[in-house]
């Protein structure tokens, strides 16, 4: 007996395109696509974005959903509350890194 189909799809796709990294900042905007069909909602959707540990003045930009950064866990959380399917949602970041001298 089988339970599950022999070819199961994910539900979401991530992207990650970097406007700019160096060894002081970062820049980089992430696309979040749902692949499920139109007439489907998920929600709350909540992504956890790892970031290195050492982060000075992070700033978020998000058209839809609650962007924050957990300091203690590495990792921004974007929570998008209802995201159609067969929608794309963005999030541009970034952040600082302390130079050492």
């Amino acid at each position: 007996m089988k339970l599950c189909p022999a070819q199961m799809l994910p539900l979401f796709t991530v992207m990650v395109d970097t406007l700019a990294s160096s060894s002081t900042k970062g820049e980089f905007v992430l696309k979040l696509t749902s692949l499920y069909k139109n007439t489907s909602v998920a929600h709350p959707v909540v992504l956890m974005i790892p970031v290195p540990c050492d982060l000075v003045n992070p700033s978020f930009s998000a058209k839809v959903g609650e962007v924050s950064y957990v300091p203690d866990k590495d990792f921004i959380s974007w929570r998008v509350p209802n995201l159609k399917g067969e929608e794309t949602c963005t999030l541009e970041y970034r952040y600082f890194l302390p130079t050492l001298v």
